[in-house]
């Protein structure tokens, strides 16, 4: 039996055991006790590694803003699937797309590179300085596999990136999904983030924001970056149902055709959920169905989801791209990245194609210093 061979076996029996001590401890049958993965579930793998390495004289995965123990954690996502009846949409062992389903973790790989791995990290090195190199290893040829088996399995409707459907196995708590790179993916939690309607606190939505981007994948600058463009958006509220007159909708003020996808999405959720018919169109003010909406935007619509635009502060120009975003390590970086890139709320492009700011510049950068100090001085 190879190495990889052996790490499966182990993993495998490691995850039995802790199906029956979770059956056990709930008075249940090993099937009744399972837990299913469902869109937002968070991932780890066993050959993710921190550890800076050197490839071709340069060091990569180093320059992440990100906590070390977030950089071996990545999320699942699975916007394509239908939700089911409790406005969840529920993972599938098919579901193992890189990228689409399953962001590559921002850090290296204990396992090495072989050489034609290695040239493609240094003809994008830059990238992996920030990211890591695990974007250029992760290979995922084989579906998820349950670990358990003699049970009978829930199955959900999987519909792959041409549309079609399927009716697909879903993915457990106990389910391994191998690299063909030499690791094993594991989740850490399910996803299991639902909440209801009632959410309006301002308190409440912010913390909930908070662990919603956290869990995403975003750095702590990042998160509070958007938080303090959310807090301008709504003045300082918070509150999801938000409204411009008729054009900007929710806490991210989202307007045109953007808006009526955002009020479809509701629509969907809301009659997932059980509500009455004439309720569904108040279902965009759920803030789950707004973090969703914002997230799937911001990594799957290249037209919606970013803008790299250019920005005048303190005499510099500043570009906000996703890449600024993401690896940056200070609040007014992420906060003016955010305003300029997703918000788009730009303001006086001159002849250059340069803008002057964005609107409400001083309170977006000052509010996301005062959020990200909230939520990190006990961490």
């Amino acid at each position: 039996m190879g190495k990889l061979e052996k790490d499966k076996e182990k993993k495998r029996n490691e995850l039995i055991e802790e199906a029956t001590e979770n059956a056990i401890n709930e008075n249940k049958s090993i099937q009744d006790s399972l837990e299913y993965l469902m869109n937002g579930a968070i991932l780890t793998c066993n050959k993710a590694t921190t550890d800076v390495k050197v490839i071709n004289g340069q060091p990569v995965g180093y320059k992440t803003s990100k906590k070390i123990s977030d950089r071996k954690k990545t999320i699942l996502m699975v916007y394509n699937n239908p939700m089911d009846s409790n406005g969840e949409r529920m993972a599938t062992v098919k579901d193992k797309k890189i990228f689409t389903n399953i962001r590559p973790f921002e850090c290296n790989c204990v396992i090495e590179p072989n050489e034609a791995e290695i040239q493609e990290i240094v003809d994008d090195i830059e990238i992996c300085k920030s990211y890591g190199i695990c974007r250029k290893l992760m290979r995922l040829e084989d579906d998820w596999e349950n670990a358990i088996r003699d049970v009978k399995y829930e199955t959900y409707t999987h519909i792959d990136e041409e549309g079609q459907e399927s009716e697909a196995v879903g993915v457990t708590m106990q389910a391994m999904l191998f690299c063909n790179h030499g690791g094993i993916i594991t989740a850490i939690n399910s996803g299991n983030y639902a909440i209801e309607r009632e959410l309006k606190d301002t308190q409440m939505v912010k913390e909930y924001m908070w662990e919603f981007f956290r869990n995403a994948g975003f750095s702590e600058y990042a998160v509070a970056g958007i938080l303090g463009n959310v807090y301008a958006e709504t003045g300082g509220t918070f509150n999801p149902e938000t409204m411009r007159g008729t054009n900007y909708y929710g806490l991210f003020q989202i307007g045109g055709e953007r808006k009526d996808a955002l009020v479809q999405r509701g629509r969907e959720w809301a009659e997932a959920m059980g509500w009455p018919e004439d309720e569904w169109n108040e279902g965009w003010k759920n803030v789950q169905v707004q973090c969703e909406y914002v997230l799937e935007e911001y990594y799957f619509d290249s037209q919606n989801g970013w803008g790299n635009n250019k920005i005048m502060y303190g005499g510099s120009e500043f570009v906000a791209t996703k890449t600024v975003f993401e690896t940056a390590k200070s609040t007014t970086e992420t906060a003016l990245a955010w305003g300029a890139g997703y918000e788009r709320c730009i303001t006086n492009k001159n002849a250059a194609g340069v803008y002057e700011g964005i609107q409400g510049q001083d309170v977006r950068i000052e509010q996301a210093q005062m959020i990200y100090d909230e939520f990190t001085q006990n961490e």
